[in-house]
This record gives structure tokens, C-alpha cells and sequence, in this order.
């Protein structure tokens, strides 16, 4: 796993980002922060946290969780066994149960995108992400600079590590479940989110362009009543 400071504010607010499958920092780099300080996780193929994350975690005064997809399961995984107090926990497009065809990413789905992942499977990937074309056009611009060989272990490791775990363990206190999602069904998120009641988001898998900053994310999220 690696890690990387996307914003150092050094007010005492902190954001970790656990980000999905495949990513860098690129589709993120438009979200500017006013606030927060924001260390990013990614790159799952190694399950081993870089060794500044406690340092991290350590000298926040506030700090929020913020996961996409199947860094969902990897902050859950990450955090609860270091019992770190959280000020919001916040869910994006992804469940505890990442695999799954009434909870998570259906196994056929995931399945055939391992077998046969090459550059024309990636292709269809980001386009699935993506529910329209000026989302696409806005996710081509700032696409993640990852090779196929690493996207493709990575999710080959995903596959090996992740298992479903229940609500009740969970960290997050707000989910946002995009309505257009066709990675993970919108009805999947909704039936494994169900006792948190979910935050409903206008949006494909990709979300961020909705957003400018980090702090119009967490105001949305604190939106729903329950962060």
C-alpha cells in the first residue's frame, strides 16, 4: 500500500482518503483543500500501511475518514483495529462486502474484468464508472497514470483478501450511494447500507467532479444527519 499527502494544511484537521481500485492522485487532483491536511491510501497490492500513517493519524486533531469503493473495505480493515476516533467516517460508492451479488460488485462482473483485463477492458471499466459522457470527458482528463500490470494484481489481491464483513462492524457512520452506479449496483450499496440510511448522490461510480473541495464533500455528507 503507499501513501500520499494530497493537501498539508497544518490546522489539526486530517482527512484520510482510502481510494478505489487502480487509482493515483490524479482524479482527485481538482479538490482543493481550504481545511484539512488529506493523506491518501492506495495501490492495495501490498496489504502493509506505509509507515507514516500512525504519524498521521497521531498528530491530527480532528480526523475524518473518507473511502471510494473498494477502499471502503480497505479503511475499515486499516482503522478499526487501530481504534482511532473519528469525527465523520464516510462511505462512497462501496460496502464491506465488496464481492458479492446482492451486497457488493456482482462475482461474475468482477470476475470476468480479472480474466480478461487488458488496455480495451480498462477502456469499458472507466466507462462504466462514468455515467455520462462529459463525466468520462472530466475522468479521461485527470485518469490515473497506473499500468495494467499493477491494476491487474491489484485486483487479482483484492480478490484474495476481501471477504464481506457486517454493518455491525462497521466505522462508517454516512454512506453515499450514487443512483447511476454500475460498478456497485445502487441497489446492492442501499441493501447493505440499509440501517445507516444512505445518502442518495446524482452520480456514476466517479463522483469527485461533483465536487471543488475536499470541505463541499464532508458538507454534503453531513447532510444526511448522520455523520
Amino acid at each position: 500500500m503507499r501513501g500520499l499527502w494530497l493537501a498539508r494544511r497544518g490546522q489539526g484537521k486530517a482527512i484520510i482518503f482510502c481510494n478505489g481500485w487502480g487509482m493515483d492522485e490524479r482524479p482527485l487532483a481538482h479538490l482543493a483543500s481550504r481545511l484539512h491536511d488529506v493523506y491518501m491510501l492506495y495501490d492495495y497490492r501490498d496489504p502493509t500501511p506505509p509507515a507514516e500513517l500512525d504519524t498521521v493519524l497521531d498528530g491530527a486533531g480532528e480526523l475524518s475518514l473518507i473511502s471510494w469503493s473498494m477502499g471502503v473495505f480497505r479503511g475499515q480493515q486499516l482503522l478499526a483495529e487501530r481504534a482511532v476516533p473519528l469525527a465523520r467516517a464516510v462511505a462512497v460508492n462501496g460496502t464491506l462486502c465488496p464481492v458479492d451479488d446482492s451486497l457488493g460488485i456482482p462475482r461474475q462482473l468482477y470476475a470476468d474484468t480479472l480474466a480478461a483485463y487488458g488496455e480495451e477492458t480498462r477502456r469499458r471499466f472507466y466507462r462504466r464508472m462514468c455515467r455520462d459522457k462529459g463525466t468520462l470527458n472530466f475522468f479521461l482528463a485527470c485518469q490515473p497514470q497506473r499500468s495494467l500490470e499493477e491494476q491487474r494484481e491489484e485486483l487479482r489481491v483484492l480478490l484474495q483478501e476481501t471477504r464481506c464483513l457486517s454493518l455491525d462492524t462497521s466505522l462508517y457512520r454516512t454512506a453515499i450511494v450514487a443512483i447511476g452506479d454500475r460498478i456497485f449496483p445502487a441497489a446492492n450499496q442501499r441493501r447493505f447500507w440499509q440501517g445507516l440510511r444512505p445518502l442518495s448522490l446524482d452520480s456514476g461510480h466517479y463522483p469527485f467532479h461533483l465536487w471543488a473541495s475536499w470541505e463541499e464533500l464532508l458538507d454534503f455528507a453531513d447532510s444526511s444527519g448522520t455523520a
